[in-house]
């Protein structure tokens, strides 16, 4: 199910972060990145947040993945 991007939108901040944290730490990239496309698309002026806050949500529950190359240095 997809909500509305004016739904998302007019969300307050908080609930935002809240609502991509939730799906960050289940890890459930679809509907975290759906979220984020819209968060990302809009202005934050007009209900949008910043790229470093959505990345950050993501990266804090989902390690990167580490190359073998440089664990053999």
């Amino acid at each position: 199910m997809q909500l509305p991007d004016e739904l998302i939108l007019a969300q307050p901040r908080q609930a935002k972060i809240e609502l991509l944290t939730h799906f960050a730490k289940k890890k459930a990239f679809l509907e975290w990145a759906q979220i984020s496309t819209v968060l990302l698309d809009a202005p934050i002026s007009k209900g949008g947040l910043e790229t470093d806050i959505i990345k950050d949500i993501w990266d804090k529950y989902n390690s990167k993945a580490k190359s073998k190359s440089s664990n053999n240095k």
